[in-house]
C-alpha cells in the first residue's frame, strides 16, 4: 500500500541530493549529484557491473572522493 510509505521512499536518491543542494544542506555541483547517483544506484540495483572498464575505476575514485568531501564539510 502506497499510503503506508514514508517521504524517503517516494523520492529518488537524486532527488533526495538535489533538494538537499536546494535547501543548502550540501554543497554539490550538477555533475557531482550524477556520479554520486550513478554510484549508488548500480550498488542498490546490481544489475549492471560495478566495474566494467577502467573509466568505472576512476568514477568509483571520484565519488568516494566527493562522499568524503561532503562529510568533511558536515563535521565542520
Amino acid at each position: 500500500n502506497k499510503a503506508n510509505l514514508d517521504w524517503v521512499s517516494l523520492l529518488s536518491f537524486n532527488e533526495i541530493l538535489r533538494f538537499a543542494k536546494y535547501l543548502g544542506k550540501i554543497e554539490l555541483q550538477n555533475g557531482e549529484l550524477d556520479v554520486i547517483s550513478k554510484v549508488r544506484n548500480l550498488v542498490s540495483h546490481p544489475t549492471d557491473q560495478l566495474v566494467e572498464e577502467h573509466k568505472d575505476v576512476r568514477r568509483l575514485s571520484k565519488a568516494k572522493h566527493i562522499c568524503y568531501s561532503l562529510l568533511l564539510k558536515m563535521s565542520i
